[in-house]
Order: structure tokens, then C-alpha cells, then sequence
């Protein structure tokens, strides 16, 4: 099992596209709407699903965070995340 040590270097070095001076901000914002329903109980195992809960907190957490110069998108940071230990 992974400490939470692990996970915390993760998130200090995900990998992520760049666009001028600005980090493309998919994976933080998918990231922070799992551990969101995580917190909600509404993902109580380790295999995250694509659900309407997890969009609509992915699209709460873009409207409030995201640059505007990126295209919201949820499904890309899925598959890329496995590069990033997740």
C-alpha cells in the first residue's frame, strides 16, 4: 500500500502540458474533485469511475480554478494520471 508520503511527491510533480508561462491545469483539478468525493463518500473504492458526480465537481473546480485559455476537459487527465503514479 502506498503511504501518503507517496502521494504527496506525486502531486509535487505531476506532469503537465504547458501553455506560455501557464501549466495546463487538468490533472490538479481532476485530482482535487476525487479526493472531493472521497471526502463525500461518494468514491469509497480505489477504482475511480467516470460518473455525473465526478464531472459535475470537476466542472464546479474548473469554473472556480482553471485559466481561461484551456479547454475544459475531463477525460484526457484519466488515462495521462497513470504516468503519475495514480
Amino acid at each position: 500500500m502506498r503511504t501518503l508520503d507517496y502521494y504527496v511527491e506525486s502531486f509535487k510533480h505531476l506532469h503537465q502540458y504547458v501553455l506560455g508561462k501557464e501549466r495546463a491545469p487538468h490533472k490538479p483539478i481532476l485530482l482535487l474533485s476525487i479526493i472531493k468525493l472521497i471526502e463525500e463518500q461518494q468514491i469509497t473504492t480505489s477504482e475511480v469511475e467516470y460518473t455525473d458526480e465526478l464531472v459535475e465537481t470537476f466542472n464546479r473546480y474548473w469554473e472556480e480554478l482553471a485559466p481561461t485559455n484551456f479547454r475544459k476537459d475531463i477525460v484526457t487527465p484519466f488515462y495521462h494520471l497513470k504516468s503519475d503514479g495514480f
